[in-house]
């Protein structure tokens, strides 16, 4: 029927926003994943005051 493909094309919209929202989110994850890697391999000190 008809209202069946209408309410498939619905669902797939929304998987595609979910998909397109998670993704950013992963990069968000990867960016802060390679700050913190790269202020662990400099001693992790630059973020901390040492006083």
């Amino acid at each position: 029927p008809a209202d069946q493909m209408a309410d498939l094309m619905v669902m797939n919209r929304s998987l595609t926003d979910t998909m397109t929202a998670l993704q950013a989110e992963v990069k968000k994850f990867q960016i802060k994943n390679r700050t913190l890697q790269r202020q662990i391999s400099t001693g992790g000190s630059d973020d901390r005051p040492t006083r």
